[in-house]
């Protein structure tokens, strides 16, 4: 009996992490394209900066802090009100979606 509980459990897990991993490539996905669309005309296609400041080599929980605090307006200084306007057109998940895009294939 404990075996098939194993088994089970095991099944389970795997399906589960296959399911995560569609779920983060699609993520990643939509914020490459996000980033090529919106970021990469300042910040560059690496990411190393250009009119924007560099982003490459940041982790995603830094990223989508600084998109949210941009957001909500709370950023000051160089091109903060531009930063704004484009953290404003953007949901929660496509913040998500080029934080995980910027942290994962964009480094120093």
């Amino acid at each position: 009996m404990r075996r098939v509980a194993i088994l089970l459990f095991t099944a389970c897990s795997l399906v589960w992490s296959a399911n995560a991993l569609a779920d983060d490539q699609a993520l990643y996905l939509k914020g490459k394209h996000l980033y090529e669309q919106s970021c990469a005309g300042c910040h560059g296609a690496d990411g190393k900066g250009d009119i924007g400041r560099p982003l490459a080599g940041q982790e995603m929980p830094e990223l989508i802090r600084k998109m949210k605090a941009y957001k909500a307006g709370r950023h000051v200084g160089f091109n903060a009100s531009l930063m704004t306007l484009r953290a404003k057109s953007l949901s929660d998940e496509q913040i998500r979606a080029v934080a995980l895009y910027i942290s994962r294939d964009l480094k120093i």
